[in-house]
């Protein structure tokens, strides 16, 4: 079997498997994602990834993207890596955390109490 066909197969293997979050997806509070030197609002994040807005730079799915995250009126970012995994029109990019530090890692995970 040619790689091509492998590859194609892959794909339509995964484009058939039901969504698999591991994390729950929030929108409170509000997350911001600087890339470039813009902040981007989330639509929604988890301790696994985001899903951004008003993206507007070139970018491919499965492209490493680097940047800060902050909460809504904080000023200070905290380092990031992401994947991009999904692309949508109106500058719409779904994240997959590749590197998040451990503060903003705890402060997105729900509370066990």
């Amino acid at each position: 079997m040619s790689l091509i066909l492998r590859l194609v197969e892959r794909l339509r293997g995964r484009l058939a498997e039901p969504e698999q979050r591991l994390a729950a997806r929030s929108s409170d509070p509000l997350l911001l994602v600087e890339i470039g030197g813009y902040d981007h609002r989330a639509r929604d994040w988890s301790a696994g990834g985001a899903c951004i807005e008003g993206f507007a730079g070139e970018t491919a799915i499965g492209d490493i993207l680097c940047g800060s995250l902050r909460w809504h009126r904080q000023t200070k970012g905290r380092n990031f890596t992401a994947e991009v995994m999904r692309i949508e029109q109106g500058g719409v990019v779904a994240l997959r955390w590749l590197a998040l530090p451990d503060a903003i890692l705890a402060e997105m995970e729900p509370d066990e109490g």
